[in-house]
């Protein structure tokens, strides 16, 4: 039996432990769960660039700890290089965590490591990561779902005139083009992922500008997706992408084709056409509405790895801003299992802040439901 005042002093002790993780948040504890190798292998890539040939009279400032600050700049949401810089300045203990000394990296510091950075040389770890993932059993299932996202482009029109075709186009980013998003027309990018339904793991990325049909994009995401883990049973995607040509695509690769019909489809077919063959309608929509998976994944990188909020422009700031989101968010998956934690989550260690709850309370030999009252 329980005391009433055992209750009340456990509970203060963990309102203390939740605000001190909320506190301390992810610069004193996810850097060290996340891989050492592969923070290694980002500073790398500016390494081999030139980073590590310090200017006379210049600050010098080591590339691991630029990395670390990087990935602190997607976790905690920042809006600018500006706002990470100040970050760094005010707070020791974050800017001692990540490495730096009495230090911190200025805004034109920063931005210059992410031009060393470049685009390609994470497009190939992102992949290097899926395949790290599939040998240690996080990617589980042979079920692709495919869909895509806007990502707003940080840039004003060329042209205010609608009757002009500088109206669809980017004033400083030629990458960008005006496309239809749930908000409306506006000027974007549009950004393809493939995700295994599962284990809700990204395995693909594509990214092209907003005026770009989906249906158009297809066969290059598919493509992707089949290099990664062939072999799939099925593949699904929304009626966006619904195309005789895309349907023959998936049939090719040797899988069930759970593309939703348009409604132009179904008033010249009927919807057992559309499905596969020894397959019952009420399967062809379960499998159908698994691809939710792949709009948790968007709501994760959009919502806690900063992947909406460009501070870029042009092609090749673009894809490093949308690999560096994608690339963390494989690194948290890796870092959530160090952890022990039960489910992968991305919140700025919310979850975490949980984990230690439940340990704390059962090791002090309380009920859960005595928390619930």
């Amino acid at each position: 039996m329980v005391k009433k005042t055992d209750k009340i002093k456990t509970r203060a002790v963990l309102h203390h432990f939740d605000i001190n993780m909320r506190i301390k948040q992810p610069a004193h504890y996810i850097f060290r769960y996340l891989p050492k190798r592969v923070i290694a292998a980002i500073a790398a890539i500016a390494k081999k660039n030139g980073w590590d040939q310090p200017k006379t009279c210049k600050r010098f400032y080591m590339a691991t700890s630029l990395v670390k600050a990087i990935f602190l700049f997607y976790l905690k949401q920042m809006r600018s290089l500006e706002d990470l810089a100040m970050h760094l300045k005010d707070f020791g203990k974050v800017r001692r965590a990540l490495g730096f000394g009495r230090h911190s990296p200025s805004k034109s510091t920063l931005s210059r490591f992410m031009k060393y950075l470049g685009s390609q040389p994470l497009e190939e770890l992102f992949y290097e990561l899926v395949k790290i993932l599939q040998e240690q059993g996080f990617l589980k299932g042979s079920h692709h779902a495919i869909d895509s996202t806007h990502v707003k482009a940080w840039s004003q029109r060329k042209s205010e005139d609608k009757t002009k075709p500088e109206f669809k186009e980017g004033l400083n980013c030629d990458f960008a083009r005006v496309g239809m998003t749930p908000k409306g027309f506006m000027l974007c990018y549009r950004v393809h992922v493939a995700t295994v339904t599962r284990s809700e793991i990204p395995i693909a990325i594509h990214i092209v500008p907003g005026n770009r049909h989906d249906r158009a994009i297809f066969e290059e995401i598919l493509e992707i997706a089949v290099d990664q883990i062939p072999d799939p049973l099925a593949v699904s995607a929304d009626k966006g992408y619904s195309s005789r040509k895309n349907r023959d695509l998936i049939q090719a690769a040797g899988a069930a084709c759970i593309i939703r019909p348009t409604k132009t489809d179904l008033k010249k077919k009927d919807l057992s056409h559309f499905v596969p063959d020894g397959m019952s309608e009420k399967t062809y929509w379960a499998v159908y509405w698994r691809r939710n998976a792949v709009e948790r994944t968007f709501a994760r990188t959009k919502g806690q790895l900063n992947l909406s909020r460009p501070r870029v422009v042009q092609k090749d700031p673009i894809k490093q801003h949308v690999f560096l989101s994608f690339v963390l968010h494989q690194l948290l998956v890796l870092a959530s299992a160090a952890m022990g934690l039960d489910k992968t989550t991305f919140s700025t260690f919310d979850n975490f802040s949980r984990q230690i709850i439940i340990r704390f309370k059962q090791s002090s030999g309380l009920q859960t439901t005595d928390f619930l009252r």
